[in-house]
């Protein structure tokens, strides 16, 4: 249950692996902000989460809560597994927007922060982090750009790390203006090209990576939607790793709230399930 609780409480929840600027920087954003959004409409104060083994039984040692303040510009996250220290995750907001989160434990703090331009179109994350026993520091900027015959239409970005590392990224579209492709490239060396496929409705259904070893393409995460939300999400594993996790949500549908997720394997089995309690105002 350990691996379940370290992707749940992360911004991402248990997301893909590797690059996929698109994917991390503008989807995961945009799904946040939106969670923010459901949250306020439905005047949420505070959210206990419920860990619970593949068996039913409640996780020990497992502590889960959120508090939202009063004018809703700040949601604190706290969480402790047995035998980890305690874990704090500050997020704040500003015009329906997430612009800042600092995750903090004992050893180790990162900040990110996030710029708009009048739309809420990102312009730039750059993240911050520094291990705090022995102060290392690390800086990783994301700037993006746009089309500006199609505003909101990403074309390029730049991964720029310690200010001098820095990783061109270009984006293809096809003739729906879906972004079908994610080419990088660093040092002169072309990196692997990440591919998106989407529905009908445009939504993100697929995300895949050319293998060498394998001479294919091979998915890294693919998606299901119900009513425009996430249904279920398949992550799978770096290559070489036949291990593979398939999340379920299940949604309050009146409030747009979730209530559940649940993890299985490969094999179908479930792994274990987190529960949503909220407190109102």
């Amino acid at each position: 249950m350990k691996v379940i609780i370290g992707c749940l409480f992360g911004l991402v929840l248990c997301g893909p692996v590797g690059a996929q600027f698109l994917y991390k920087d503008l989807v995961v954003t945009r799904q946040n902000n939106t969670r923010w959004k459901v949250f306020e409409e439905n005047k949420v104060r505070s959210v206990t989460l419920k860990s619970l083994e593949a068996d039913g039984r409640p996780t020990e040692g497992f502590v889960g809560e959120q508090e939202l303040s009063n004018d809703y510009s700040q949601m604190v996250t706290h969480t402790k597994t047995a035998g980890s220290t305690d874990s704090w995750n500050i997020t704040q907001y500003a015009n329906g927007r997430m612009v800042r989160n600092l995750d903090t434990s004992d050893t180790y703090q990162s900040e990110t922060k996030y710029e708009y331009d009048a739309e809420g179109h990102i312009l730039s994350i750059v993240n911050t982090s520094i291990e705090t026993d022995n102060q290392v520091k690390a800086e990783e900027r994301h700037v993006w750009g746009y089309d500006p015959a199609h505003p909101g239409k990403p074309v390029s970005m730049l991964k720029i790390k310690n200010g001098m590392d820095t990783t061109y990224v270009r984006f293809v579209s096809d003739e729906k203006g879906n972004i079908v492709e994610e080419r990088s490239k660093r040092l002169g060396v072309d990196l692997p090209t990440i591919y998106y496929y989407y529905d009908d409705n445009h939504l993100m259904t697929d995300i895949v990576r050319y293998s060498p070893r394998a001479n294919r393409l091979l998915p890294l995460t693919i998606f299901e939607y119900e009513d425009g939300r996430v249904k279920s999400m398949l992550v799978v594993p770096e290559e070489g790793n036949s291990f593979y996790q398939k999340w379920y949500y299940t949604y309050d549908e009146e409030k747009g709230l979730k209530t559940k997720d649940q993890c299985f394997n490969k094999q179908k089995e479930l792994l274990g399930t987190i529960e949503y309690v909220y407190g109102y105002k």
